[in-house]
């Protein structure tokens, strides 16, 4: 009678412990819906519902959805006249209703600031506002702005607004930047812990063939996520990646080193070279 009461009082803890358990990983996976919802401009209730009941699967549809084309505001596409206060285009130079009329640092400032608008479709206009007008005067804060995006490692890089306004800044700088934004997006790449987010670093690095990049990129072949980028970034480079390249090919790891030799050989078969 003793052990049988014992054996009860035992299933019935482990019954309290795997509930607990269970409550605990649906408020995890509501939370997270919730917040995939969110960025995706989805409905949240919903998803945190979906989430918390059908826990990883709910996770997993809300990863999947697609993201809403935010509706363009007016604070994001327009501006106010100073002198009348009425609205106009963004890069509207001079007032149609007043007069007044704005000077270029004027318009290029209304438009960085349009980059940290919650709205996707504000950053993407100024970016291509800057790409269509070559504005290099605003390569600088373009750099700095890269470091400021939040790119979850768990979500698509394209599924995430962040991620496409990347992508988008990515573009213009690639159209207007100069190798000598090679150090700081080095520096922004050795600290990111973003492997989306490092992934376009990589692809521009290569696309400006800085020499002063050639070690970043060979420190990304021994990361797995990030290996066949980082090829095709040294690739870019070159008979100017062999030197870093060897160097790998003889004191790297097992793996690297055969990755290494990989990506000699191509650069050395290459008509290119």
């Amino acid at each position: 009678m003793t052990n049988t009461l014992n054996t009860f009082l035992v299933a019935n803890g482990l019954m309290e412990i795997i509930i607990i358990i269970l409550i605990v990983q649906a408020f995890i996976c509501g939370i997270l819906s919730f917040n995939l919802a969110e960025h995706k401009g989805q409905s949240t209730g919903a998803w945190f519902a979906a989430g918390f009941f059908f826990g990883i699967f709910g996770l997993i549809a809300a990863a999947g959805l697609p993201t809403k084309a935010a509706l363009p505001s007016v604070a994001g596409l327009q501006k106010k006249c100073p002198d009348c206060a009425e609205s106009l285009l963004r890069e509207a130079m001079v007032c149609k209703f007043c007069g007044k009329r704005f000077t270029r640092d004027q318009v290029v400032s209304d438009f960085l600031d349009a980059l940290n608008d919650k709205s996707i479709s504000s950053p993407i206009q100024a970016l291509e506002f800057f790409r269509t007008t070559k504005e290099i005067s605003v390569i600088p804060q373009l750099v700095k702005f890269i470091d400021t995006l939040s790119i979850p490692n768990y979500l698509s890089l394209y599924s995430y607004p962040n991620g496409q306004i990347l992508s988008k800044v990515i573009q213009v700088l690639s159209e207007i930047g100069s190798p000598a934004i090679s150090p700081d997006l080095v520096s922004i790449l050795r600290k990111t812990s973003s492997i989306p987010k490092a992934v376009k670093l990589i692809e521009i690095l290569g696309s400006l063939r800085d020499p002063v990049s050639i070690p970043a990129i060979i420190e990304s072949i021994q990361k797995p996520e990030l290996r066949d980028p980082a090829a095709n970034s040294l690739r870019q480079f070159g008979q100017a990646a062999l030197s870093e390249l060897e160097k790998l090919a003889k004191t790297g790891k097992r793996g690297d080193r055969k990755f290494a030799q990989q990506i000699i050989a191509d650069i050395k078969s290459s008509p290119l070279n």
